[in-house]
């Protein structure tokens, strides 16, 4: 995928995201499907997630250095994350995402060459993790759409990351 693409991509998703968090309150509780997380816990996933990737991105493309998978349910529980406002979590993306946007403009080929190694995931550049968080964040904004539309999210709406 062409940088050009990315950002684009991350700007949708962005708008999603922030359409979701203008919803309101009575939104935000709700879930897309019975015993699933809160729209606003699914916006914390993503936020933390995001920021996980975006790591991972950066130490791709500095050193190539290996990186780890997390468990992100041990995180949700660990970080109260039924307990963080959508505000924080939106703030955090919207930074994320113009520090990624600057990233992916201004890249060196050697940076862009650079592989890091996942222990499940194999070797991943710069640009693949990108695309990770960028899908991830994809994925996650169709549930939340659903959310907002007052209707049950299904598998066949995911999207691959």
């Amino acid at each position: 995928m062409e940088d050009r693409e990315l950002i684009d991509q991350l700007v949708e998703v962005e708008a999603r995201l922030e359409a979701f968090a203008a919803a309101g309150a009575a939104v935000h509780a709700a879930s897309y499907s019975p015993g699933k997380w809160s729209g606003a816990e699914v916006l914390g996933h993503v936020t933390d997630c995001s920021t996980v990737f975006y790591y991972r991105f950066l130490r791709a493309a500095a050193d190539g250095a290996d990186i780890v998978p997390f468990d992100q349910e041990v995180w949700a529980k660990g970080l109260s994350l039924r307990l963080r406002p959508v505000a924080v979590s939106m703030v955090m993306l919207r930074g994320l995402h113009a520090a990624l946007a600057h990233h992916l403009r201004t890249l060196t080929p050697e940076a862009r060459a650079r592989t890091s190694r996942h222990v499940e995931r194999g070797p991943l550049t710069p640009l693949a993790i990108a695309t990770q968080l960028i899908n991830h964040e994809r994925h996650h904004a169709g549930q939340l759409d659903a959310i907002r539309g007052g209707r049950t999210w299904t598998k066949a709406e995911a999207v691959p990351y």
